[in-house]
């Protein structure tokens, strides 16, 4: 004759939890979610609307470029903005030589006052480059958090770099990204350069 067993209960209770605990085990259950971090990097296109805002994060900081065919320069160049957001000014050095002047939104519009150089930087030159863009590189940047970040600057498919020292930016929890001159107010009251997506990493945690 064939004997059974029956389980009790309380033997039924221990064998489930038991499973419940190697399943949690088995998904990390138990552990805190990791902090939300942004998804990509903020790309400003420079036009009267968004320009101001981001160019007063880098005034006074060097743009290093290769040499620019649409601004005939044929060796490295640097490309410094000064002023305000409102009304920069540029200074453009490549080769030896210089040009100053007015740097106007529209995209990237350069009114050339003074220059040593010939071609379409001499002095009167007027030069208007409709493919413009700044990129600050924030991707994998916690949020609420002060940082400064290193950008480049798309003229015309030709990508130069730099770091923005002289401000910092914050993520807010909802992807607004905010600048600031110095790092204890760029999450409070800093002013805002653009949006970026807030994520939340996979695969990671923290035993909680």
């Amino acid at each position: 004759m064939r004997k059974f067993s029956v389980m009790t209960s309380k033997s039924a209770r221990l064998a489930t939890g038991a499973v419940l605990v190697a399943v949690l085990a088995a998904c990390g259950g138990g552990s805190n979610p990791p902090p939300p971090v942004v998804g990509s990097n903020l790309a400003v296109a420079i036009n009267p609307t968004t320009g101001p805002a981001a160019v007063a994060t880098i005034l006074n900081q060097s743009v290093s470029f290769p040499a620019i065919p649409s601004l005939g320069t044929t060796e490295a160049t640097t490309l410094t903005l000064s002023g305000s957001g409102t009304e920069p000014k540029f200074t453009i050095t490549s080769g030896g030589k210089t040009a100053t002047g007015n740097f106007k939104y529209g995209s990237c519009i350069l009114d050339v006052v003074s220059s040593n150089f010939t071609g379409v930087l001499a002095t009167g030159g007027v030069i208007t480059q409709t493919a413009c863009s700044f990129s600050f590189t924030m991707i994998s940047q916690a949020t609420v958090v002060p940082f400064i970040p290193p950008f480049t600057v798309d003229w015309g498919g030709v990508i130069g770099s730099g770091v923005a020292t002289s401000y910092s930016f914050c993520v807010g929890p909802f992807g607004s990204v905010t600048a600031a001159a110095t790092s204890a107010n760029a999450c409070g009251s800093g002013t805002q350069v653009g949006t970026v997506p807030v994520v939340t990493p996979t695969g990671t945690g923290s035993g909680g």
